[in-house]
C-alpha cells in the first residue's frame, strides 16, 4: 500500500456534456497531462508510456488503465461529474516514488 487513504464517493451531481481529450505523458515517476482542468462529461486519455519501465494510469475510483511497457500507449474513455480526481501508477512502489497527481473537472 502506498500509505494514500482512498476515499470513494458517488456522485448525485450529473455529468456535463463536455467531450475533451487529454494526453497523459508517463516518465519514470512522473505524469504530465497537457491539462489540469477539463469540462464535466467524456474524457478521453490517450496515455503514452516514455519511460523504461512499465506504467499505468489509474484514475482512483474510476478507471485503472493496463500496465503498458516503455514505447506503447492506450486510450481510454470516461464520463466524469465535477470533481476533485486523483490519479495514480499503479505498478508496485511507483506511487510512493512519486507518480500521483490530481485533476478537476468543472461543472
Amino acid at each position: 500500500m502506498n500509505g494514500y487513504k482512498v476515499i470513494v464517493t458517488k456522485s448525485t451531481v450529473p455529468v456535463g456534456n463536455g467531450n475533451t481529450t487529454v494526453n497523459v505523458n508517463m516518465v519514470e515517476y512522473a505524469f504530465q497531462l497537457d491539462k489540469s482542468t477539463m469540462p464535466s462529461g467524456k474524457i478521453t486519455f490517450v496515455i503514452k508510456n516514455s519511460g523504461n519501465e512499465v506504467h499505468n494510469f489509474a484514475i482512483l475510483g474510476n478507471k485503472a488503465g493496463a500496465q503498458i511497457g516503455p514505447g506503447t500507449s492506450e486510450t481510454w474513455t470516461v464520463s466524469l461529474p465535477p470533481g476533485t480526481y486523483n490519479y495514480q501508477c499503479d505498478v508496485p512502489f511507483h506511487a510512493s516514488f512519486g507518480m500521483v497527481g490530481q485533476f478537476t473537472v468543472t461543472p
